[in-house]
């Protein structure tokens, strides 16, 4: 009994005319398949969100079919272009509690005890994505306000050597309240790119609004205090990263390592079948 495919599904054409029977396989093997094409699927679907398109390319590429190794190379070829976002990203993990001891200013909020700061940045759509998480949930009724600070090139403001934090410079400074608004300089952001749930701060920030100075924006460096009020330095809680700045790396992200782990994978799995082609012309050849 042969089986020939319908045209078209996934992102891979079927090969027609090929002689192999679906109740041939092995039963081990076609578990073993199974369990990949579920584990695969599964990674690729969690990927920015996109389960239709991640669900098709798995179909295509596990089909029980023999499929050409070109029609293998476009589908990965195409799902990596659409899946893949042109995002670069770093992040730093701060130790929760470490307060700076020269906070003296007021109490110890958790919502100002600072745990880990990331930044984005989308190349194509040219926006930077800053990601904070705290102690505590951000509570807007308690004193407090978070500073980024970024340095756009000429960075020269260097105020907090006193406190232990010379290399913290910037020339930019974002300032978001607990109650989710906030401003660059004279520029009020708007609400809706800012997003406070629970002890996570979210700020979606146009490269409109930070112009280069010198630098590249894969080369601004950030820096993230909470204060709980605007005055002196006595009034910070904490930095993020100590005593430096972040700026986002040239590497791939993970999403991005999905990506290329399943690409590796289906080209072994073309070899794959290629080899079970021949294997059965020679046998019909006998």
């Amino acid at each position: 009994m042969s089986r020939t495919p319908a045209r078209g599904d996934g992102l891979t054409r079927a090969y027609r005319g090929t002689r192999v029977s679906a109740a041939g396989l092995d039963g081990a093997s076609g578990a073993r398949r199974w369990g990949l094409r579920a584990c695969v699927r599964s990674c690729l679907s969690a990927i920015y969100g996109k389960e239709v398109l991640a669900a098709g390319c798995i179909r295509g590429l596990f089909e029980e079919n023999v499929m050409h190794i070109k029609d293998i190379a476009a589908g990965l070829l195409a799902s990596t272009i659409l899946l893949a976002t042109p995002a670069l990203a770093a992040s730093v993990v701060d130790p929760t509690g470490n307060f700076l001891p020269t906070y003296t200013a007021g109490p110890r909020l958790a919502d100002l005890d600072v745990t880990g700061f990331s930044v984005n940045y989308n190349s194509v759509l040219q926006f930077f994505t800053l990601g904070a998480t705290f102690a505590g949930d951000i509570n807007p009724q308690t004193p407090g306000l978070y500073v980024f600070g970024v340095n756009t090139g000429t960075g020269t403001a260097r105020p907090f050597a006193a406190i232990g934090e010379p290399n913290v410079i910037f020339n930019q400074a974002i300032v978001i309240q607990k109650d989710g608004t906030g401003v660059i300089g004279t520029n009020v952001l708007d609400p809706a790119n800012i997003s406070i749930a629970g002890n996570i701060l979210t700020a979606r920030i146009s490269l409109s609004l930070l112009p280069s100075t010198g630098f590249s924006p894969t080369q601004y460096g950030f820096n993230l205090w909470p204060r709980i009020g605007l005055g002196n330095n006595n009034q910070i809680t904490d930095f993020a990263p100590e005593n430096a700045t972040l700026s986002v790396a040239a590497v791939p992200e993970p999403a991005t390592w999905s990506l290329m782990l399943v690409g590796f994978l289906g080209v072994g799995l073309a070899a794959r079948q290629g080899r079970r082609r021949t294997v059965l012309a020679a046998a019909r050849r006998v």
